[in-house]
C-alpha cells in the first residue's frame, strides 16, 4: 500500500488476484515519493501565497507562514452550504481558495442581509 511505499514498512496484508487477467498499474517507491513530495511542495507554496495576503498574518516570516500552511486542511462546500453559521462559536479560520462566498448579517430587526462577498485569497 501507499504507507509501505512512503515508509519502507512491511506489507500488513496479502493481495490475491481473484479473476484471471487482473490488471494493475505499478509505480515505484521512488516515483511515488517524488510525486507526493512535489504535490506537497506545490500545495504548501500555494497556501503560503494565500497566507502572505492575509493582512493580520503579514508580520509573520515566510518560514512561519510555511509552517502554518502545513497545518491547513481544505474543505469543499456546495452552493448554499453554510461555512460559518450565525450565532455559533467561531472555531475555524477560513481562506477562500476557489469560488465565492457571501457574508450574511442581520439588520436591526434580525432579518438576514447580504453584507459582502469574498473570493479567492480572502479570509473569513
Amino acid at each position: 500500500g501507499d504507507l509501505g511505499l512512503m515508509y519502507h514498512s512491511l506489507q500488513p496484508e496479502t493481495v490475491d488476484a481473484v479473476t484471471s487477467g487482473t490488471v494493475c498499474c505499478l509505480i515505484s517507491r521512488t516515483a511515488y515519493k517524488n510525486i507526493c513530495a512535489k504535490a506537497s511542495k506545490i500545495k504548501r507554496e500555494r497556501y503560503e501565497g494565500f497566507l502572505s495576503k492575509v493582512r493580520f498574518l503579514q508580520g509573520l516570516t515566510k518560514e512561519e507562514r510555511l509552517r502554518l500552511a502545513d497545518a491547513l486542511k481544505s474543505a469543499k462546500y456546495q452552493q448554499g452550504e453554510k461555512i460559518i453559521k450565525y450565532g455559533e462559536e467561531g472555531i475555524w479560520f477560513n481562506i477562500i481558495l476557489d469560488g465565492r462566498v457571501d457574508v450574511i448579517g442581520r439588520d436591526e430587526s434580525g432579518n438576514s442581509v447580504n453584507v459582502c462577498s469574498f473570493t479567492e485569497g480572502d479570509s473569513v
